[in-house]
């Protein structure tokens, strides 16, 4: 499900849901976050999503 926000939420077979963000119009770039996790978007992503 894709929202106007650039958040998307992806279903893996036997995995629950994953939260996807996404921005900007270079590559992509996968980031991996810690244990406990990472809600939004942050600075660092903004300046990554520019290039």
């Amino acid at each position: 499900m894709n929202n106007s926000d650039g958040r998307a939420t992806v279903t893996l077979t036997g995995l629950a849901p994953l939260e996807v963000l996404k921005g900007g119009s270079g590559p992509q770039l996968l980031w991996l976050h810690g244990e406990e996790g990472q809600r939004g978007w942050l600075p660092h992503h903004a300046r990554l999503a520019e290039r």
